[in-house]
């Protein structure tokens, strides 16, 4: 591991130095080539250390050896580049697939210009030197025309469509339906029910899978949850969880009186809590730490404190330690938790959606791979859209870049219904 971060660092002659300074710059390049950057930075140092391994291989294949890749001029490099990008695109790739996308096809350029680099210690670019000044640098011509076919006739994946009011009543009859012939405290537990709850506190927050969950891939090796990376710049939040643990959950009374959380294991909770602080985690971004205030709507589906107390409830039966993240349950007849994934999310949704329009002809049914674990983001934009909230104020709520918003409500279909018609009265006002 580490290729990519090699590649940034400069290639010179270090022998000249004395021996304290060549050990002080030694020391501080390993420490930058391993320093732990996070799950994410981490899942994508390993696909580009697989292309980049792949690009090698090819290398060999095509007669190359890093004695003659030497004494090639740079100005052939760009070549050799298409000649890959072309066999790439036709499926010699890790995957052995020959619809790979655009994103995908630049990101095999990236790993094999970078490769090339480090074999040569002669700098090799893929970006248009007569757009190097531009916002967004282009391709090279020849590279560029590769990438831009693969995107202008490529099938485009399903739109990300937002679950409906329709969709959460019938998981929470299929819930008390299961519940009647086992109890309310072993179903309470499954990850039915917790996809439930955190869908309906989704509405309002717009959570990523990330921030109650797990992602399928998303966890250092070894690792039960993923993590904020473990370094001195994440300071006392080094190796934490990134997903909302029991501490993020702050509730205040009618009287915005801060409330215990034990409150909220007691049968008279809602008479005590009125109110929802939640504080978000890392995202890397400047939203880290961002805390949102949601207070009671009572009588409506989709009261953010009452999902919250559920969550909560849930983690004390559990047995959820305090430092570990929330989105946990427990399937029936085991004794171990579990995490909550995004697979999780997505086929509840689904099932949800088969329970609520038994029609296969149902718009929703034809469009069912559609709900997947980041609906409840475009549901969330959605809501308070048609709300009366403009692009600015869904920004700040679900802490976007405003030029995002437009995307996210151009991703789903809402004419099918009012989506979350109740839900919408408290969304924006709620503060």
């Amino acid at each position: 591991m580490g290729l990519r971060y090699h590649a940034m660092l400069p290639t010179a002659d270090l022998s000249h130095l004395p021996p304290a300074a060549r050990a002080a710059i030694h020391r501080s390049r390993d420490s930058f080539v391993t320093a732990d950057r996070g799950h994410v930075r981490r899942r994508n140092d390993i696909t580009f250390e697989t292309r980049a391994t792949h690009f090698a291989s090819w290398l060999e294949t095509a007669g190359f050896t890093v004695d003659n890749l030497a004494l090639i001029d740079a100005s052939v490099f760009p070549s050799i580049l298409h000649a890959y990008l072309t066999d790439v695109k036709a499926g010699d790739n890790c995957l052995h697939l020959s619809t790979l996308g655009p994103e995908a096809l630049r990101g095999y350029v990236t790993a094999a210009s970078d490769a090339i680099t480090m074999l040569t210690a002669k700098p090799c670019s893929y970006i248009d030197p007569t757009t190097i000044s531009n916002t967004r640098p282009k391709l090279l011509p020849m590279l560029g025309q590769i990438i831009q076919q693969r995107g202008n006739w490529k099938e485009p994946l399903p739109r990300k469509e937002p679950f409906t009011i329709a969709m959460i009543d019938s998981l929470r009859a299929y819930l008390l339906t299961e519940s009647r012939s086992t109890s309310i405290l072993q179903v309470f537990l499954i990850s039915e029910y917790a996809v439930y709850d955190w869908l309906r506190l989704g509405v309002f927050t717009g959570s990523r899978i990330s921030e109650y969950g797990q992602s399928s891939s998303g966890k250092k090796k070894g690792s039960r949850y993923a993590r904020i990376p473990d370094s001195i710049d994440a300071g006392k939040w080094a190796n934490q969880p990134l997903a909302f643990i029991a501490a993020d959950f702050v509730f205040f009374s009618a009287a915005s009186i801060l409330v215990d959380p034990a409150f909220c294991l007691l049968n008279t909770a809602l008479a005590h809590i009125h109110a929802l602080h939640p504080r978000f985690r890392f995202d890397t971004s400047e939203t880290n730490f961002t805390i949102r205030k949601y207070t009671r709507l009572i009588g409506v589906p989709f009261d953010p404190v009452v999902a919250a107390i559920n969550i909560i409830r849930r983690a004390h039966i559990l047995g959820i330690p305090p430092h570990e993240p929330l989105g946990q349950f427990r399937n029936r007849g085991s004794s171990t938790n579990s995490f909550l994934q995004d697979t999780h999310v997505r086929n509840h949704l689904r099932l949800a959606c088969r329970l609520a329009y038994p029609d296969p002809m149902h718009y929703c049914r034809i469009h069912i791979l559609g709900l997947v674990a980041h609906s409840t983001r475009v549901t969330a934009a959605l809501c308070l859209k048609l709300g009366g909230a403009s692009d600015e104020d869904i920004a700040f709520r679900l802490r976007w870049h405003v030029a995002s918003v437009p995307t996210y409500l151009r991703e789903c279909f809402n004419g099918i219904d009012i989506v979350m018609q109740i839900a919408i009265r408290g969304v924006f006002q709620t503060r």
